[in-house]
């Protein structure tokens, strides 16, 4: 059953504060454990703790938008608007539809997350002026305080069925053969302060698109300061396009299952580990599709390492492409600069084998290297870095893959790169860009295999498309 409690305040707004009133006095509720809310006090019971309820402080009417407190399954077509408080898991089931209505923000509180399962679907499509913000209701905003977005679908993955990995709502089952399976929209969005680390491979990300397919839309979607991934991809076949991916604490990118779909214009900036035991990738990418499938098409990426690496431990084991479990795809048009430790780091024997197949095809792109950084590491004990300087242009070393899927530069990261770390963001664009590649528009088809013409994510030509609705928090 979905419960809401409505109402206006002027004191949820740029800060994210909550203020709990009763009877025009602010109360302080210990936290206790219930079953149902009779067992609480002057509150109502989340997740099995007493929480206090969310209600008016005084105010004028209209001081500032409405209010409304979400929990539990939603059942029947909502439209969210205004300021939405999500406390416990939201399940979006049984055929129905969740509808956001541009400029709405979504506070997640502590234990929180919004589950779209394959029979719901989420229709939130913002714009440029008016993005959809699901961030932190806590205060200080830290990542990890909620549990991110998950949309799931029915289109193929590996295994036939996936289950849902790291949610409280039980088993959750997605996959199937409808590769057309649509999960909704996600336009111009902002996941902020998300993820959670809930055991051994039982992770919430940001964003997770489980078994979703090409009649998704997902455009201009920023995820930031996550404790775990930015946006992991289980299966599915859904296309992605003009993602940023910012200080997640694991991968920015991470897909698996088989995905066949592609994603085009991809922005990250990494940020270091919280501790020594863990090692992040800008993208994390695993398994062929069973079917026989082309895998991935990830085109048109620039990865920055961080400016400000304070804070995190640096174990030599960041990079920027983890290419694992004889991984199938096409990454191409890659502009790395300054990566943490390393550009590319191949996991397995298998993924070598897809190497050499052409199977895993790394085309056209450019690795700026700073001082620390090296271009490979391989447990294996294969030779990389050689591999990777073969196909260097200049170098007459034959190469694998054939050289029509390269060049690859190699160079040393320029002196008046524009790193990132500003209150406003990053300097996306660093001064040296390369027009290197194929493709029919300037956007470029990842579909149809055509990359835009130019290494990166960013247009040298244009204003960067990150402009005016993406934001970089520190808390």
């Amino acid at each position: 059953m979905l419960t809401r409690d409505m109402a206006p305040t002027h004191h949820l707004g740029p800060t994210l504060g909550l203020m709990f009133v009763l009877s025009g006095c602010s109360v302080l509720f210990p936290f206790r454990e219930c079953e149902t809310d009779a067992d609480c006090t002057a509150a109502v019971c989340v997740d099995g703790v007493c929480r206090p309820q969310v209600v008016a402080d005084t105010g004028p009417p209209d001081a500032a938008p409405t209010t409304e407190v979400v929990r539990g399954p939603i059942s029947t077509d909502t439209v969210w608007s205004g300021v939405i408080v999500m406390e416990g898991s939201v399940e979006v089931t049984d055929g129905t539809e969740l509808r956001i209505a541009p400029g709405t923000t979504v506070l997640g509180r502590l234990g929180s997350s919004l589950v779209v399962r394959p029979d719901g679907i989420l229709y939130a499509d913002g714009t440029a002026d008016e993005p959809i913000v699901f961030t932190s209701g806590e205060a200080p905003r830290d990542a990890g305080d909620w549990g991110g977005v998950a949309l799931l679908g029915d289109a193929p993955v590996n295994g036939g069925t996936g289950i849902l990995e790291g949610f409280p709502l039980g088993d959750i089952q997605y996959g199937g053969d409808d590769p057309r399976s649509n999960c909704g929209v996600l336009r111009y969005v902002r996941i902020e302060f998300a993820g959670k680390v809930a055991g051994q491979d039982q992770e919430l990300n940001g964003l997770t698109l489980a078994g979703c397919g090409t009649d998704t839309i997902v455009d201009y979607v920023q995820v930031h300061r996550g404790l775990d991934d930015g946006v992991e991809i289980f299966g599915g076949t859904v296309d992605l396009a003009h993602i940023v991916v910012s200080e997640a604490l694991d991968d920015g990118l991470d897909f698996d299952l088989g995905w066949q779909g592609s994603l085009r214009h991809l922005a990250i900036l990494q940020r270091l580990p919280g501790d020594a035991m863990s090692a992040t990738s800008a993208i994390e990418a695993s398994a062929r599709p069973e079917s026989g499938e082309p895998g991935a098409r990830v085109f048109n990426v620039t990865v920055l390492g961080c400016a400000d690496c304070t804070g995190g431990v640096d174990n030599g084991q960041n990079v920027a492409l983890r290419l694992k479990e004889g991984l199938g795809a096409r990454l191409e048009n890659l502009l790395v600069v300054d990566p943490l430790d390393a550009v590319i780091r191949v996991e397995d024997s298998n993924t070598r084998m897809t190497l050499d197949a052409g199977h895993l095809r790394l085309g056209p792109s450019r690795f700026e290297l700073g001082d620390d950084d090296v271009l490979a590491l391989d447990p294996n004990g294969a030779d990389l870095a050689a591999w990777l300087e073969s196909l260097d242009p200049d170098d007459e070393t034959p190469s694998l893959p054939p050289t029509e899927n390269g060049p690859l530069i190699i160079g040393d990261m320029p002196a008046d790169l524009d790193m990132p770390g500003a209150a406003d963001g990053p300097g996306w664009r660093p001064p040296r860009v390369v027009a290197l590649g194929v493709g029919a528009s300037d956007e470029g088809d990842a579909r149809l295999g055509e990359p835009a013409p130019y290494l990166g994510a960013f247009d040298p030509d244009r204003p960067p498309w990150t402009d005016g609705w993406t934001a970089y928090p520190r808390e």
